[in-house]
Parts: C-alpha cells; sequence; structure tokens
C-alpha cells in the first residue's frame, strides 16, 4: 500500500517521482483541500450511542509540499505533489483527476470518488460542488469500515462519517473554519463593553 520513491540514474529520460508545488501554487486538489499555515477545522461530532464531542484539525505547513495536521495529540503528515496529495507513511488523501469512479490506494484501503457537484448542510453552512470520496478497508479481524468523505470547493473538509460493521457509526461535520486565534496575542482580542 505504501508509496515508494525511486531515484533515477542517468541523463536523459530521468524524471523526479515527485514534484514539489510552489507556496503559491494552486491546483485541483487545493481547491478541495484548503492548506493555510495555521487554518484550524472545528467538527461537531456523533457517535452511533448519541456521545457528541468537538474535534479540531490545526493546519501546520512545512518545507518542500509538507502540511501536518495536528488532530489531538497526534500529528498527520501529508506531502502535496503535482498530481496528489498523499501521506508520508503510504497511500493518498486526495488524488487527481477528481472526477467520479476515480480510485487509488488511500490510508486504509481504496478510495474512490462516488459523487461530484454533491450539495453539504453543516452547522458553519451550505456548500454546493462538492465531492464525495468512499474508503473500504477490512480490519484484522475482519470488520469492514466504509469512511464517507465530503470535500467542498475553498473550504476542503466539511463532513465525514465511519460506518462500521452493524450500528457501529461517527459522524463529524464542519461547525468552524478559520485562523487559529492566539489568546497570548493582544492585537487579537477584541473587548467590548
Amino acid at each position: 500500500m505504501g508509496c515508494a520513491v525511486a531515484g533515477c540514474g542517468g541523463s536523459q529520460g530521468a524524471q523526479k517521482d515527485t514534484t514539489y508545488l510552489a507556496h503559491d501554487q494552486n491546483t485541483e486538489l487545493e481547491d478541495y483541500m484548503l492548506f493555510e499555515d495555521g487554518m484550524v477545522y472545528r467538527y461537531r461530532t456523533t457517535s452511533g450511542a448519541g456521545d457528541r464531542g468537538i474535534m479540531t484539525i490545526q493546519v501546520k505547513l512545512g518545507g518542500q509540499g509538507r502540511v501536518d495536521l495536528q488532530v489531538g495529540g497526534r500529528t498527520e503528515r501529508l506531502r502535496v505533489e503535482q498530481g496528489g496529495i498523499r501521506y508520508v507513511d503510504g497511500g493518498y488523501f486526495l488524488k487527481a483527476p477528481l472526477v467520479e469512479d476515480n480510485s487509488w490506494d488511500g490510508r486504509f484501503g481504496v478510495v474512490k470518488i462516488t459523487g461530484t457537484g454533491q450539495e453539504a448542510d453543516v452547522p458553519f453552512g451550505h456548500f454546493s460542488g462538492c465531492i464525495r470520496t468512499e474508503e473500504h478497508s477490512r480490519g484484522a479481524v475482519g470488520a469492514v469500515r466504509t469512511i464517507t468523505s465530503l470535500f467542498c470547493p475553498k473550504v476542503g473538509l466539511v463532513s465525514f462519517e465511519v460506518q462500521g460493521d452493524g450500528k457501529a457509526r461517527e459522524l463529524a461535520a464542519l461547525e468552524h473554519y478559520g485562523p487559529r486565534i492566539d489568546p497570548m496575542v493582544n492585537d487579537q482580542v477584541t473587548v467590548t463593553e
């Protein structure tokens, strides 16, 4: 499932396996998953048992196309390449072209675009022109899990649902998207009386 980067020797016809994008270059993929340094995605979460919570993802940009997503106490490392956004440790997050039925090896199984031009209603608002993906995986004990995600233009991941065998279900819907506010920086705080 992992991706290997092979070094090519020789002088003619050699191509790099990875093409890094300049910071200001935009691709079809970046329209559907914005990576702006310091931006925070906050999601409302619910489980099949009725439990509710909040999940946040903070974006931190590194050099040469690297993106770190801080989720809770862990960091997911991605690399933005021409034609794809992939996990550093294997599998793609999104892969061009963003057309229905395109599929690729994801983090846990095969990901397929199952819809384009989709609508999404989440606490943060209404979005159109979204892409729906489904990733199907089989766990160590044979349990099947499906992750359905909606990516919308100019925002990114607005919702995802994890459906396991039986009734196990978890849902996350975008509640807020914006720059991180540092309470220790005085010029970011506005006090009204």
